[in-house]
């Protein structure tokens, strides 16, 4: 059954107030209110907003009128309390091209608090999203810091920002799947979606990098560079600039590399004989390239603005800011890699803003979050945009590089900046050779070696003759066989014929784990086995 909420706050929205950036004159509009906490807002495919609300609702909203049509309403499973709840969305690539899928997570209760990542189909005779896929379940929950940003990439990956649970002595860990940025296939042609991609850092492991304690923005920036903002405790919320297998340091590292502003409440591995910068130093931690210092502001969302309308934010990063109720502008050095400058703007404009999206000819539309943690309804989604610029000439007005000497020329653009790029190289961030520095992939990338994930034990029922990496075996009960059919012992049977073998230890639930399994075997059977660690 369709399922439609639709309500105007006013035709054509409601102009409440002009804000200045700069030289530059903002006009406020009001597109919708009476959300309740929008969580994720995305510029859809088909040029509506797509939200999330904390509750369980996921809706498009059209941003001419204001109208809401409720598509997905899973209130009754998910699990809102405090921070947890309906979290990150993202549209599917090819939403247009034959794979309208919507990607979310959210919390739930089984056993205690857990978190899942999920798909929904949209249909679009019915306007609803339908037939759940469970992709990743039952990752560690809590009300607090369970992330989750969800991101897609051009290879038909997904990145995925996973909270510590409060549990933050797990974060460096590998074999956890909490503190973490994640990197799942999302590929729907091939059957892989869901799974590690091939060219993944750790072997069979959704785990793309480490050492987090609740990042909840990420955002692309110019050549392929990926920026994460990330919550601190009571100091050093971060801006961060991720690699594939590296660890960004938390519960042990907070901000920079500078033994500066440390709560030793968490660092349990720091002491007064042993630094930030010496746990730095000795596990190659890769330290932020911003951090808010000795308190915080609550970062959330973030998104590289790359359009001409708002002269004073084309080419920056901007984020919203929940506790200290703002907008932020981080501007960059040529390279991309350093902060150069810090601006903030709205200070208290329309309480905390929980997440941006910006539409294609450039205006702004922020989700509003109340003004107390942790967040609360009524909420309302802003439009900011430029009433001196002429919208209605968008494909007049192209900025690009323009020279046609450069590897990234573009015979559309009709005005120049400065994203000319004359390097080539390896541009693919998962390879041994990948060159930050290229705009053109010469063909020289060196793969990582590929992984095929199995049981390698040929005793084992599930025996994989092609797996060169062991993911977890399984054993018939004694007395059975693979098919648990009861096997009947000759006379010789109280005597032992002795094999042995061994195996690394592979995934359960969700974890790898070190370490060795011998097995005993008597008249073919396992017999006894031992763990070794």
């Amino acid at each position: 059954m369709k399922n439609i909420l639709v309500f105007i706050v006013l035709v054509g929205g409601l102009l409440n107030a002009q804000h200045q950036v700069g030289s530059t004159s903002l006009d406020e509009r009001e597109v919708v209110n009476g959300l309740d906490v929008p969580w994720e807002i995305k510029w859809g495919p088909d040029d509506f907003l797509w939200v999330t609300e904390r509750s369980g609702i996921v809706s498009r909203i059209n941003v001419e009128t204001g109208e809401k049509h409720v598509i997905l309403d899973i209130q009754s499973t998910v699990w809102d309390s405090n921070e947890a709840g309906l979290l990150g969305m993202e549209i599917h690539p090819d939403f247009n091209d034959g794979s309208p899928y919507v990607f979310l997570a959210y919390t739930y209760l089984s056993g205690g608090a857990k978190e899942k990542i999920v798909y929904y189909e949209y249909d679009n005779s019915l306007d609803e999203l339908i037939n759940e896929v469970v992709l990743l379940d039952g990752l560690d929950g809590n009300s607090t810091h369970v992330g989750c940003r969800l991101m897609a990439l051009d290879d038909l990956t997904m990145l995925i920002t996973t909270g510590d649970a409060q549990e933050w002595d797990l974060s460096e860990d590998i074999y956890e799947l909490t503190g973490k940025t994640l990197r799942m296939s999302i590929n729907m042609d091939d059957g892989s979606v869901g799974t590690p991609p091939l060219d993944n850092p750790i072997p069979c492991s959704l785990v793309w990098s480490r050492g987090h304690r609740n990042a909840q923005g990420l955002a692309m920036g110019p050549n392929g560079i990926i920026y994460s903002s990330e919550h601190g405790p009571s100091n050093d919320d971060e801006l961060n600039i991720l690699f594939p297998n590296e660890n960004y340091g938390w519960p042990n590292v907070q901000g920079y590399c500078d033994n500066q502003w440390v709560d030793y409440y968490y660092a349990g591995d720091l002491n007064s004989n042993y630094s930030e910068l010496d746990y730095c130093e000795d596990n190659n931690i890769i330290g932020a390239i911003w951090s808010s210092g000795s308190s915080t502001i609550a970062t959330s969302d973030i998104i590289w603005y790359n359009h001409p309308s708002i002269p004073e934010f084309n080419n920056t990063l901007l984020m919203t800011v929940l506790k200290d109720k703002m907008l932020v502008r981080f501007e960059f050095a040529e390279d991309g890699q350093e902060v150069i400058d810090y601006t903030e703007f709205f200070n208290n404009e329309w309480g905390r803003l929980r997440d941006i999206c910006v539409s294609p000819n450039g205006k702004i539309y922020l989700a509003t979050n109340g003004y107390s943690w942790p967040s609360q309804g009524p909420n309302e989604i802003i439009e900011l945009s430029n009433p001196d610029y002429d919208y209605s000439e968008e494909n007049s007005f192209f900025e690009g590089c323009t020279d046609s000497t450069a590897f990234n020329y573009n015979s559309n653009a009709t005005t120049l900046d400065d994203s000319c790029c004359y390097n080539s190289g390896c541009m693919n961030p998962n390879a041994t050779n990948y060159s930050m520095d290229a705009c053109y992939d010469d063909g020289s990338c060196i793969s990582t070696p590929i992984y095929i994930c199995g049981c390698m034990d040929q005793t084992a029922c599930n025996y994989d003759q092609d797996a060169n990496v062991n993911d977890g075996c399984e054993y018939p009960e004694e007395g059975f066989d693979c098919d648990g059919n009861e096997v009947e012992l000759d006379e010789l049977s109280g005597s032992k014929i002795l094999l042995y073998s061994t195996d690394i230890l592979g995934r359960q639930n969700n974890n790898l784990q070190e370490g060795f399994r011998i097995n005993i075997y008597k008249n073919g059977l396992v017999d006894k086995q031992y763990i070794l660690k």
